[in-house]
């Protein structure tokens, strides 16, 4: 059921955010870097640590940075990459493609080399945006892909809160299947920082429960 929702969604949503749909400018620098304590259904609770960063190779190339581990150590995840926008006669809408090399483990094995292949697509609507990230994950592993879609919709509230939602959906053979959403906002602290604070609520198979704090450097 939840591969058919991901397949769903990719289709009827303007198929095309990490390095997303807009490119990072050539010469700055995006962090961010956060921790989500979970709990489960059965009040199991666990821990994850993420780091993501971006760099403006050029104009229209990004080069960037994709990892997270659980703090148990039972899964990883960690990518290089590169973006580059795709150009279309409407202006409107923006799209990329991202390929990333890295290597994924679960608790169905080591970490084993990976390929991810990404599609993006954003909008800017008035004070707000649209973001919907189409990624597929190929382990060495296994033979099955890894399916995520990661949807966002962000409104500037203020010159110093954004608010956003976001949903995330994945699946993959032989694992629990998730969709979880997670509202969240980000606070400016100083020229370039910000504090993200956010909540997840798992769906489908995969019911968790979470609270995540960030921080994030621009420059």
């Amino acid at each position: 059921m939840t591969r058919f929702i991901v397949f769903v969604l990719s289709i009827i949503i303007p198929f095309p955010a990490f390095s997303g749909a807009w490119p990072r400018e050539h010469g700055t620098v995006y962090v961010a870097f956060s921790e989500t304590f979970t709990v489960n259904s059965v009040g199991v609770p666990r821990s994850f640590l993420s780091l993501y960063a971006e760099y403006g190779l050029s104009p229209q190339l990004t080069l960037g940075f994709d990892g997270f581990r659980s703090g148990s150590g039972e899964s990883s995840e960690t990518f290089l990459f590169l973006s580059f926008p795709l150009h279309t006669n409407n202006p409107r809408n923006h799209y990329a493609l991202t390929f990333a090399l890295g290597e994924h483990a679960d608790l169905t094995g080591a970490p084993a080399p990976a390929l991810r292949i990404g599609l993006n697509w954003g909008r800017n609507i008035g004070s707000s945006w649209l973001a919907i990230n189409n990624f597929a994950t190929f382990r060495k592993a296994s033979d099955t892909p890894l399916l995520k879609l990661d949807a966002t919709w962000g409104y500037h509230f203020s010159n110093h809160i954004d608010l956003m939602l976001n949903l995330r959906a994945e699946t993959y053979d032989g694992a629990t299947n998730k969709i979880e959403i997670a509202p969240g906002l980000t606070w400016q602290t100083g020229v370039g920082n910000r504090i993200e604070v956010g909540l997840s609520i798992g769906a489908a198979e995969h019911r968790e429960y979470g609270l995540k704090i960030g921080i994030v450097r621009e420059f």
